[in-house]
């Protein structure tokens, strides 16, 4: 039985979700720009309504650790030659405290996920108010993690020998451009995990905040732009969702068994609660329809079928590399689009 002060704590606090979606979008949005494919990973995105559950709650779940420690992004590299797992972390400053804290975290994921990197942010650089990425963001490679705490060094040492980004995801130094565009990115973190930065005072652009070629990077009236980062990642986000689900429709009379694998994954949730009882009981009522009504409503543009769709009854219908295929081509039409 949970206390009252556990069952009124929620697994994941507000704030770290803010935190984790503002640099694991900033630093997506830089690799996708450089050609990269980012996917998101990690807990929230598989189980959503983890981020709604109470502590109690989530416990009761016992989900292994190996589940829980999954990094945040797999990025592939354009070419599909290369593939990185990235657990995206965001500390206000590197000191004594926070590379402690960072290397028992990135410890106990690395117990599961060796080959996993760590891409490092803080707000406040040593160089003051530093204007390159380097001075905002590095990356800690499998096997290295103690490097955080060889006490042979002081806290910027060890900052400093870990590699630039560019180092390890080389298409970024495939042009100045893209080292310029990192740069320009890395603001961001000057005031993250917070947006105030994209609604502060009116600025003129700084002199950096160009590429090699002249053109601006998306400063607009004063502020940098949100539509710098190429795209809404929410709105892509439900755009693929919809691409995704009218595969699934465009199935439904010609495949059964994706219907019937659907209706079993409801009861099942049903059954054993592993999933929100309000989404599986919505669920159970739309997939008691016949196959052209559940295809029309797969579809639907409103903020029910958005809903129901993040927490899908159809996940895994669609093999891997037709998922693929299916988010390369809604970033690539989104991408084009105002």
């Amino acid at each position: 039985m949970a206390s009252g002060a556990e069952s009124g704590a929620v697994a994941i606090e507000f704030r770290d979700t803010v935190k984790a979606r503002i640099t694991q979008s900033v630093l997506s949005a830089l690799l996708e720009r450089c050609g990269y494919r980012v996917t998101r990973l990690g807990i929230e995105e598989l189980f959503g309504e983890v981020k709604f559950k109470e502590l109690a709650q989530y416990r009761e779940l016992k989900l292994p650790e190996q589940l829980r420690c999954l990094p945040d992004l797999l990025v592939v590299s354009r070419e599909e030659s290369q593939a990185f797992l990235v657990e995206v972390k965001f500390r206000r400053r590197f000191d004594e405290r926070s590379a402690r804290s960072l290397f028992e975290k990135i410890k106990r994921q690395r117990r599961h996920w060796p080959e996993s990197y760590a891409v490092l942010m803080i707000a406040e650089p040593f160089v003051p108010r530093g204007r390159f990425h380097q001075d905002y963001i590095r990356v800690l490679p499998p096997h290295e993690s103690r490097r955080l705490v060889d006490a042979s060094l002081a806290p910027r040492q060890r900052w400093e020998r870990m590699p630039r980004l560019h180092g390890v995801f080389k298409a970024l130094s495939a042009s100045g451009g893209n080292q310029a565009l990192a740069d320009f990115v890395t603001l961001a973190l000057e005031r993250s995990p917070t947006v105030e930065y994209f609604a502060g005072p009116i600025r003129a652009p700084p002199p950096w905040a160009s590429s090699t070629r002249g053109d601006s990077l998306a400063w607009c009236g004063g502020r940098p732009c949100a539509s710098f980062f190429a795209m809404d990642r929410h709105r892509l986000a439900e755009e693929r969702s919809v691409a995704y689900h009218s595969v699934i429709a465009s199935r439904l009379a010609d495949q059964p068994a994706i219907l019937d694998t659907a209706r079993r994954r409801v009861s099942g949730w049903l059954a054993d609660g592993a999933a929100a009882p309000a989404a599986a009981a919505r669920w159970a009522a739309v997939l008691a329809g016949e196959p052209p009504a559940i295809a029309a409503f797969l579809i639907e543009r409103n903020e029910f079928a958005d809903e129901l769709r993040q927490s899908s009854s159809f996940a895994g219908a669609l093999g891997p590399r037709e998922r693929w295929q299916i988010w390369r081509e809604v970033r690539d039409r989104t991408s084009r689009q105002p």
